[in-house]
């Protein structure tokens, strides 16, 4: 390694700058290493060269590519360890003296020289430390400071690192943690693979698939990967309740200062039409099945038509979508909090329109009057089919050709409705057909009994009371989503793809950390466009 210049360098005005003086011990450490890195390096790859040629030479049908790829790997891996070990020694210890005032402002003393392992990309290392010791200092990461300097996880708080490191707001990134109050035993780059894979796959598989790709020195056991992930799903959702929208509404003073503000420019980013949609999955613990409350958050991006007789047309359902994940096990209202905060940030105070799509629960209208008071309240076509469907068989028999006609007539009807007028045809023709004499009715329709009829009457009503939120001609007309086959999908591929395998039953704090976990790296990177206004939600 050549040493760095000395003295006095000339540059490109005329003038002299000053270089800084590295000390003659440094340059004399940094020429030993290399030395010793080079001859490292020189043993290994010539010993592997050797031990293949050698085999190439006399038994060349029992070398496979396969062999050789595994034996480079693994050199690699050892000479990895090699350098990252000389690195780590070129550091030190992080000794600042026999004592040293630290931020808060203490003065710490020095205790001793302790080792900590770390499990790296490449094996593991033993890191040399300077520990100080001293009173009135609670700070872990000020009695070790080559931790801090290193950024080794562990060496801030939980609460500390979810609130500033963790990406904000969303981007499928998870960052790892540590899954305890002490130093973590894995190294951060390291960590982060290992919580990656931990939240794709399950515990064993993921330590096994770790250990294939990475060699022996990767091997881990599935409760050790199954901690960090579960720490990084903490962390996560520590992240995400803090910026849940207040619970509290502003102060006067709140108010002005953020209304008095100049009117900011409209972002470039921000979304002309946002969609919100939410559903519940049911997944397996030991406190009994519970009900997963998942929120997507898309800003539609319509796709035209060629031009036909001059038009410009959209195509019904063309689409392409970013969307944005939140998860949690909560109760509704907490969820709404949750999901108000992930639209705020997605802009949904810069949107011109928003719509609020979902199956027709009961809980998910009551969410999107009160979080979401000015969106389009669509309800699922195919959740809206399945039910036409099911009072059709209550009309005329499970599987019947007339049941089936009946629901294609009205299919059409609701497909086309405009108004809330078109949507009361459906309960008038639910009631003529109820009200068909007996010889009329085509063979194989059930008894007219009164239970059958109740479930009539509430079948119809499910309509009725929805009858804004199913007049689908009016909103493909308008261009808006009418299927709900992001959410849909997202209860499999967020929630379902991982929580919901043969034999799997969770405790309910792991699986709300591995939901937010999973939410997160589902969720596709946007950046955010908050509205300042945002800030007054309550």
């Amino acid at each position: 390694m050549a040493s760095v210049a000395r003295g006095r360098a000339e540059s490109d005005d005329g003038t002299k700058d000053v270089v800084p003086r590295v000390p003659d011990a440094v340059e004399e450490r940094r020429q030993r290493a290399l030395t010793a890195l080079l001859d490292v390096a020189r043993f290994q790859l010539t010993a592997l060269v050797r031990s293949v040629s050698d085999r190439l030479t006399g038994h060349a049908s029992s070398v496979s590519l396969a062999t050789v790829e595994t034996e480079v790997r693994d050199a690699m891996v050892a000479l990895g360890h090699e350098v990252l070990a000389d690195v780590v020694r070129l550091r030190g210890t992080g000794y600042q003296g026999p004592s040293y005032v630290c931020p808060c402002g203490v003065r710490l003393v020095f205790k001793e020289v302790a080792p900590l392992q770390q499990r790296t990309w490449c094996g593991t290392l033993i890191m040399e430390r300077a520990v100080y010791a001293g009173r009135g200092c609670q700070e872990r990461a000020h009695h070790v400071p080559l931790d801090t300097a290193w950024g080794l996880l562990g060496t801030a708080p939980l609460a500390a690192t979810a609130a500033s490191t963790l990406p904000d707001p969303d981007g499928g990134t998870l960052v790892a943690v540590a899954p305890g109050t002490g130093p973590a035993r894995l190294a951060p780059a390291f960590a982060a693979l290992v919580v990656e894979c931990g939240a794709r796959l399950p515990f064993a598989e993921a330590a096994w698939l770790l250990e294939r790709t990475l060699g022996t020195t990767a091997h881990l056991a599935p409760n050790t990967v199954g901690a960090y992930t579960k720490a990084a799903g903490r962390a996560r959702e520590q992240q995400e309740d803090a910026h849940q929208v207040r619970t509290n509404p502003p102060s006067f003073g709140e108010r002005r200062a953020v209304i008095d503000q100049p009117p900011m420019v409209r972002p470039a980013m921000a979304p002309d039409t946002l969609v919100i949609t939410m559903d519940g999955a049911i997944e397996r613990t030991h406190q009994g099945w519970k009900e997963v409350k998942l929120g997507a958050v898309y800003d539609l991006v319509r796709h035209m038509a060629s031009e036909v007789a001059g038009e410009v047309a959209n195509v019904a359902g063309a689409s392409t979508y970013t969307a944005t994940y939140t998860a949690t096990l909560a109760v509704a209202q907490t969820f709404g909090r949750q999901l108000l905060a992930v639209a705020q940030r997605r802009g949904v105070g810069w949107a011109r329109q928003v719509v609020v799509l979902g199956d027709g629960a009961k809980w998910i209208w009551k969410l999107a009057d009160r979080r979401f008071s000015r969106a389009v309240q669509i309800v699922d076509w195919f959740h809206a089919r399945e039910h036409l469907w099911a009072l059709a068989q209550l009309l005329y028999g499970e599987g019947t050709v007339a049941a089936h006609a009946w629901c294609e007539t009205l299919a059409s009807v609701l497909w086309t409705a405009q108004t809330i007028d078109d949507v009361t045809l459906l309960a008038e023709a639910a009631d003529e057909a109820w009200s068909t004499p007996r010889k009329d009715l085509p063979d194989g329709v059930p008894r007219r009994t009164q239970a059958r009829q109740r479930e009539v009457r509430k079948a119809v009503a499910s309509f009725t009371s929805n009858a804004t939120r199913v007049r689908y001609g009016a909103f493909r007309d308008q261009g808006l989503p009418v299927g709900s086959g992001v959410i849909e999908g997202g209860c499999h591929r967020v929630l379902h793809l991982r929580l919901k395998r043969p034999g799997a039953c969770w405790n309910v704090d792991s699986a709300e950390a591995l939901v937010r976990a999973r939410a997160l790296l589902c969720s596709d990177s946007v950046a955010a466009c908050p509205h300042p206004w945002d800030r007054l939600a309550s």
